[in-house]
């Protein structure tokens, strides 16, 4: 069966947590957190971690599992609740294995109010 990924990139991190009077990996973290929870909920795959620039300006948090639409679906509650989606986008990527992966890309705005209305 093919590995498929999901990934989820953050932008502004460090002005978001500054907003929050918050550490951004403290911030990106407990976003960890969360999504661990509803995958792991769901069994639809597992949270392998992320990562973060140096200047807290960007982070991306990766997700693998047999079927990317199901794990963004099980992660899309957990975003709703976060401010750090009005700066992301989500990344679906099929087969990891492929020489060159097929893969779609959605602003997270936009996905958590399309799921919303």
């Amino acid at each position: 069966m093919a590995r498929q990924a999901l990934i989820i990139e953050l932008y502004d991190l460090g002005e978001h947590a500054e907003a929050a009077g918050i550490d951004a990996l403290d911030l990106l973290l407990a976003l960890q957190d969360g999504l661990t929870k509803a995958i792991e909920g769901t069994g639809v795959g597992e949270v392998d971690g992320h990562e973060i620039a140096l200047d807290d300006s960007e982070a991306s948090l990766w997700i693998y599992g047999p079927d990317t639409k199901a794990m963004l679906a099980a992660v899309l509650p957990v975003l709703r609740q976060s401010e750090l989606v009005h700066g992301g986008r989500a990344i679906l990527r099929y087969d990891e294995r492929a020489e060159v992966a097929a893969e779609e890309s959605f602003l997270l705005a936009d996905l958590c109010a399309r799921r919303n209305g």
